[in-house]
């Protein structure tokens, strides 16, 4: 197993605890300090009354460390020259990893006021912000994949991953989209 297998298993891993650590136990912290469930959220005291949640620097400090370690780690294969960030020329894997990074930047921030007011909203954020999550690992190693499996291929998984999750989503849940109720 090379470095660059490793920094996708750990990229994985920091999207599955920021997926399970912080906007899974985020959604329903109320319920869970009622029930005196301890998750990330209740240990690091966020708070929930009344529909407002309370969110403490601490947890917002955990919860974008999780974000921006998960950015760091999969900017590490086009930084150490694992993977290439130039298409025949064009700088668009590196151009495409700055925009989705932005993106999940964003979202996170947003994630981070919490539940409230509407709870409908931060779980559709959730959900672009793992849907760009997965995004990021093709377009870092775009570059690899396209000499491997040719411009087709490439343009596959990418539409698998948009779509694929869309259609079951809207098939599985109707209208709505949101999985986690």
């Amino acid at each position: 197993v090379n470095l660059l297998a490793w920094l996708v298993a750990a990229a994985f891993y920091l999207q599955w605890v920021f997926s399970v650590g912080v906007t899974a136990n985020l959604k329903d912290v109320e319920e869970d300090a009622k029930s005196k469930v301890f998750t990330s959220p209740t240990v690091f005291g966020v708070t929930a009354k009344n529909g407002k949640t309370t969110i403490p620097w601490l947890f917002r400090v955990y919860a974008a460390g999780i974000s921006v370690a998960f950015l760091v780690v999969l900017g590490l294969p086009l930084e150490l020259g694992l993977v290439a960030g130039v298409i025949d020329g064009l700088l668009l894997p590196l151009v495409c990893y700055a925009s989705i990074s932005l993106l999940l930047l964003l979202t996170t921030a947003l994630l981070l006021r919490g539940p409230s007011p509407s709870r409908d909203t931060f779980l559709r954020i959730t959900g672009v912000h793992e849907g760009l999550s997965l995004l990021l690992v093709p377009v870092v190693l775009s570059a690899m994949l396209l000499s491997a499996i040719g411009p087709g291929g490439l343009l596959l998984i990418l539409g698998v991953i948009i779509v694929w999750p869309l259609c079951w989503f809207r098939l599985l849940y109707g209208k709505t989209l949101i999985p986690l109720e």
